[in-house]
Order: structure tokens, then C-alpha cells, then sequence
């Protein structure tokens, strides 16, 4: 029997990747908002080939992509991704079956923002990620990812920098709309396998932090706030604080202990395997189509 088609309108191609597994038969559907995603070169998943048969789901995050899902597929189920919490992405009133967030801290979130009057179902589908551990501490070689950064409050932008910057830690930013640019697959590569750690001061409605996770699977240490739903599942020893001081010290730390930095990065190694699993990805996915038909 051949798994649900879901096609997914392009808007994280690298999470999409994240979310494949033999449960649905995902697609990507370009609704002509993704001319200038960088990151869609990264994109693992079959293009929608414009034909409604045998969809029974279309995942959207924009008015103009879940107008466009209603006109070409207009039998499916339609779900608005919710990538994080702000209150400025909230699903419209009409027009979509249901909601999709990645963290069950962002699926609180959401149903706190819009009341008890809303019956549509929040859903939550975690990511899973492929343990590869091959990072080695590399001092004074910290790095951060922010894509677009136009589009993210201004402070989150000045945190990372401000963060590099009072630790003393030499720290690259990357990401599409930055100095440095969009981060490829090669360079990225490198700063994975040779670094110090990956700075992330996340804000509190930020969603499920896919860089991070990767960092996590690939045992890169992370120096960040407890986003998502790491204040429950991520032990207080992996160090994510809240306390921007103490973030300055932890990355100042890691940096001049390789020791520490080597046992940081086997918790977060850990912490993939026991909580980021591909089976907990399809228990939600299944749990997902069974309760949006």
C-alpha cells in the first residue's frame, strides 16, 4: 500500500529533509514564493508534478500559499506550519483544516494565542536527524547561521554578534542576506568536522532549531538559550542557559577546555539518539493523518 502524498509548498527545504519517512510521500510544491530561497538547492524531496491525484494534504505557512494549495488541491486537507510562536504567524480564521507546529512547546503556545474557541486540531510532528558524530575542537572557531536576517527581529541578529563578541571568541555569521553569505554544503562541512561551537541565543517563541539539531546529531556544541522544548528533554548539564551572562562564559569555556567541550559534545550526541529518533517522527506523522482525514 503506497503512503499518503503530501505535497509541502517550499519555505525550509532542510527541515523538509528532516521530516521524510515511509509513513507519508512527501513533495514540494514551489507556489511561486521560492525564487529567492537559497537553501532550496538543499532540497531532498520530489517536486510536486501538478497533479491532485491521490493528495490528501497540503502544508502551507503563507495567505498566498494556502490560496494557491485551495485551488490546485482542492480535496486536500490543508495545514498551516507554524515555525515558530510569534503571534503575527498565527494561521488565518478560515480556510485551513488544521495546524502544524515542531515543538510542543510552539503547539502551547499557539493554542494559549488563539483561544478556546478555535476547535482546529494543532498537530506536532518532531524532526528526526542522522547521527554522524565526526566534530573535533578546533579553539577561537565559533560559527552561526541566521538566513534572512531582514526578515528576524534586529536583536536576535545583535544577540549572536554581542555573544561572539563579549566571550572573545572569533565567531563567523553566516546566512543568506549576511556579509559572509549563504553558508554552502562544503563550508558548512568544514565548520561541522573543526570548530569550537555553534552560538544560537534563540528568542522564547522560536520553534523546533533545525541548525541546532544538526549540531546536536553531528556533536557540535551548542552554546544557546532553552528554545523549543529543550527545557524538558535536554539535561541541565548540556549547559543551554537563559542567562546571557552565562552564555559568555559557557562559550568562553568551551573554547579553552577541550575536555569540556568533548563531554558537551557526547550529551548532545545522546540526546538525538534518545529523543530524536526516526520512529518518534513517524508515530507523529501517523498519529497526524489519522486525525486530520
Amino acid at each position: 500500500m503506497m503512503p499518503p502524498r503530501v505535497v509541502w509548498a517550499m519555505q525550509a527545504p532542510t527541515l523538509l529533509n528532516r521530516l521524510r519517512c515511509r509513513k507519508w510521500s512527501l513533495e514540494v510544491a514551489d507556489f511561486g514564493d521560492a525564487e529567492n530561497l537559497a537553501e532550496a538547492e538543499q532540497c531532498e524531496l520530489d517536486q510536486w508534478d501538478g497533479r491532485p491525484d491521490g493528495v490528501t494534504h497540503a502544508i502551507v505557512c503563507t495567505p498566498d500559499q494556502l490560496a494557491r494549495a485551495r485551488r490546485n488541491l482542492p480535496d486536500a486537507k490543508v495545514l498551516w506550519a507554524m515555525h515558530c510562536a510569534k503571534s503575527e504567524l498565527l494561521p488565518p480564521l478560515f480556510g485551513v483544516d488544521g495546524v502544524l507546529a515542531f515543538s510542543h512547546r510552539v503547539a502551547f503556545m499557539q493554542a494559549g494565542a488563539r483561544g478556546y474557541r478555535d476547535e482546529r486540531p494543532i498537530h506536532v510532528v518532531v524532526p528526526w536527524y542522522e547521527l554522524g558524530p565526526r566534530w573535533r575542537h578546533d579553539a577561537d572557531r565559533a560559527w552561526a547561521l541566521l538566513n534572512r536576517p531582514e526578515t528576524r527581529p534586529r536583536e536576535r541578529t545583535d544577540s549572536v554578534l554581542r555573544l561572539g563578541r563579549q566571550s572573545g571568541v572569533t565567531t563567523l555569521f553566516y546566512g543568506q542576506g549576511t556579509k559572509r553569505g549563504y553558508l554552502g554544503a562544503q563550508e558548512r562541512e568544514e565548520l561541522v568536522r573543526c570548530s569550537t561551537a555553534y552560538v544560537s541565543p534563540l528568542p522564547p517563541y522560536a520553534g523546533f532549531g533545525l541548525s541546532q539539531h544538526e549540531c546536536f546529531a553531528a556533536g557540535v556544541p551548542v552554546v544557546a538559550t532553552r528554545w523549543g522544548d529543550m527545557p524538558l528533554e535536554m539535561p541541565d548539564e548540556y549547559g543551554l542557559s537563559d542567562d546571557f551572562p552565562k552564555l559568555v562564559e559557557r562559550l568562553r569555556r568551551l573554547n579553552v577546555d577541550p575536555s569540556e567541550a568533548e563531554r558537551t559534545s557526547q550529551v548532545g550526541l545522546e540526546f538525538i539518539r534518545d529523543k530524536r529518533r526516526l520512529r518518534r517522527t513517524e508515530l507523529d506523522v501517523e498519529r497526524l493523518l489519522d486525525t486530520s482525514r
